[in-house]
């Protein structure tokens, strides 16, 4: 079952850009109005239970809790949209096709080395194709009646 939170889906479902695989991605990459608010809230109980009145030194805690509530909600997407079957990292492959090359051959080798792996689904890998050379044209020096 699908879990909302104010008439939006936490999770969309989506295919990986490079085996194809039907995975649940989180859709939310930042914070939004609702981590504002419970971050207000709890800065606004942790100062009714420490100093028993409103205090300006609210603020700062305020601001710590949304920088934590950015940071989880950063992880948790960041973690999330790595391929968990074939390693692919959209980030990683936007910023350095390399490394991310080198994640998804490390990713592979383990799974064909885990014997658990026998029995999963086999992955749609992309293939290279590699297209046959044309023949090279004829050197304009030799002649055809020679």
């Amino acid at each position: 079952m699908k879990k909302r939170y104010f008439g939006t889906l936490s999770r969309h479902s989506c295919f990986c850009a490079f085996c194809r695989t039907e995975r649940q991605v989180y859709r939310k990459r930042r914070s939004s109005l609702i981590n504002v608010v419970a971050a207000a809230v709890s800065a606004l109980a942790l100062m009714l239970l420490i100093w028993h009145q409103f205090d300006p030194q609210v603020l700062p805690l305020f601001v710590a809790f949304l920088a934590v509530a950015e940071t989880f909600v950063q992880i948790r997407w960041r973690l999330n949209i790595v391929c968990s079957e074939c390693g692919f990292d959209p980030v990683l492959y936007v910023r350095d096709v390399e490394k991310a090359v080198a994640k998804v051959q490390e990713h592979l080798r383990k799974r064909q080395e885990d014997p658990a792996g026998l029995l999963r689904t086999p992955l749609h890998l992309p293939v290279r194709r590699m297209v046959p050379k044309a023949p090279p044209p004829p050197s304009p020096r030799l002649s055809r009646s020679v």
